[in-house]
């Protein structure tokens, strides 16, 4: 599920046609962060800190920086408008 994750994000930061699709109907925005938010909460439940305590660590952190990543892809949707109408690059490399 962390793999689906990283990868839909991936595929919105390169995929002009996706933008502008997600920049024209806001309900799909919306739909697309709920989505990758639930991905995120349903690997959070199946945590198994007692049966791996150092493995469990790890996963605690690449959920963190994932979450982290997920935040940075919703407010970047936010400003999606603002940047096609400046006509700009809008993804940090």
């Amino acid at each position: 599920m962390l793999y689906e994750v990283l990868g839909d994000i991936w595929v919105v930061q390169h995929n002009p046609y996706l933008q502008d699709d997600l920049l024209h109907n806001p309900k799909r925005r919306v739909l697309l962060v709920e989505a990758l938010q639930h991905r995120l909460r349903e690997i959070q439940k199946r945590r198994t800190p007692e049966t791996d305590p150092e493995r469990d660590a790890l996963v605690g952190q690449l959920l963190q920086a994932a979450g982290q990543a997920v935040r940075l892809l919703m407010q970047h949707l936010l400003k999606l408008p603002c940047c096609v109408a400046r006509h700009s690059a809008c993804w940090p490399n």
